[in-house]
């Protein structure tokens, strides 16, 4: 649903299930929109470390249960190492690094993290084309191109207001994949269009095409890397491998802000388990198996043992 932040954001107090032919998963979504069964105060607890997660589908969690989740599973692996920590998911499907540099500013900040962990996946250099919320200036500065980006909500909100609309996005498996058809063939087209804009605006062949989703991606990873040192706090990219277990398309050469030490790369655990174990959803739309979220969440706490945190440790 649409939000003041005007990013899209989880709809809150929500309960439903999501099912596929493998699977099926409770979604539960508290009162402030976050993926959990608990309530959060934007204070956070005497002594507590507090992470929040940011990222897409895979860090919301997509086609597996909140306790699941690669966010969940770090925090109990923390708790179990000694740790009095609480991780907060602030992943929504579908984010692009735009929109995820927008919640961090506007939301995330409001609950004093220690450790912010940025899920990227290989679609972001798309979605941030896409979402035309920031653009590059000259000399690659970034700077915010529109106020809000919110594709079809006020669409979807009136057509939900009708109860045949409701009972066939909850209960037929043709309407969601007519749906989601449609809904590629408009993404792709917003992305070409975005493009369009871009190259007219450039006038420079070298600088356009498909290094502009590169460099604007580098730009908005730096840019939450900045925020996060300007108030102390530590950040951790987690490069999240896709299906085909290839080479990450991550734009780390044009990084200049995000050193190589705060980039955690799962890849080759991944390729050494993915022989013997389910890592994705095969049959439903790639995202990882409980097994995924537990190698990330394994990559990730080994990380943040190695921090230098203010909080006692075990």
């Amino acid at each position: 649903t649409d939000s003041p932040l005007g990013i899209r954001v989880n709809v809150p107090n929500a309960r439903y299930w999501h099912t596929s032919p493998e699977m099926t998963a409770e979604f539960r979504i508290n009162s402030m929109g976050i993926r959990s069964d608990r309530e959060y105060t934007f204070e956070k607890p005497s002594g507590r470390l507090r992470i929040i997660g940011l990222g897409d589908s895979f860090t919301q969690g997509y086609e597996v249960n909140v306790e699941d989740t690669y966010l969940y599973r770090l925090e109990e692996m923390l708790k179990e190492l000694g740790y009095s920590v609480e991780v907060i998911n602030l992943g929504v499907s579908g984010y692009g690094n735009a929109e995820e540099l927008i919640m961090l500013k506007e939301f995330g900040f409001r609950f004093d993290p220690d450790v912010v962990i940025l899920g990227y996946f290989q679609n972001d250099l798309e979605d941030n084309v896409r979402s035309n919320l920031y653009r590059l200036a000259e000399n690659d500065r970034l700077v915010r191109a529109s106020e809000t980006y919110l594709p079809a909500i006020g669409i979807r909100n009136r057509l939900y207001s009708f109860g045949l609309y409701r009972w066939l996005s909850a209960n037929s498996h043709l309407f969601a994949l007519v749906r989601e058809r449609m809904a590629a063939i408009v993404k792709r087209r917003i992305v070409r269009e975005n493009m369009a804009v871009v190259a007219g605006q450039e006038h420079d062949s070298q600088d356009t095409g498909a290094d502009y989703g590169e460099r604007l991606a580098a730009r908005l990873l730096d840019e939450i890397k900045s925020e996060c040192d300007q108030r102390g706090i530590k950040f951790v990219l987690l490069d999240i491998p896709g299906f085909r277990l290839r080479d990450s398309n991550l734009p780390v050469d044009l990084l200049t802000k995000v050193p190589a030490e705060d980039i955690i790369r799962p890849l080759d655990e991944f390729r050494a388990h993915a022989p013997q174990t389910d890592l994705y959803r095969q049959h439903g739309h790639f995202h990882w198996t409980p097994m995924g979220h537990e190698i990330a969440a394994d990559a990730i706490a080994a990380k943040v043992r190695a921090l230098s945190l203010n909080q006692t440790g075990p």
